[in-house]
């Protein structure tokens, strides 16, 4: 995962930059990967994705000396 930097004023006005930028993203990305087992990497990404939208909700502490309310 990762963000391809963009030439000056967005991709669409250097589009051969942008594509120099992408090319050496992926490349980058793909060296990294080399050598990992292909199930190590599917149950990786799957961990990863399974991990969205989860949240934990802690509950309140309960005060050590709770003052009376009236």
């Amino acid at each position: 995962d990762g963000i391809v930097p963009e030439p000056a004023g967005g991709a669409h006005r250097d589009p051969a930059q942008a594509a120099k930028a992408l090319k050496k993203t992926l490349v980058s990305a793909l060296k990294s990967l080399q050598g990992i087992e292909v199930e190590t990497l599917v149950e990786e990404r799957l961990t990863k994705w399974r991990q969205f939208g989860r949240f934990a909700i802690e509950e309140s502490p309960t005060p050590t000396n709770p003052e009376k309310v009236s």
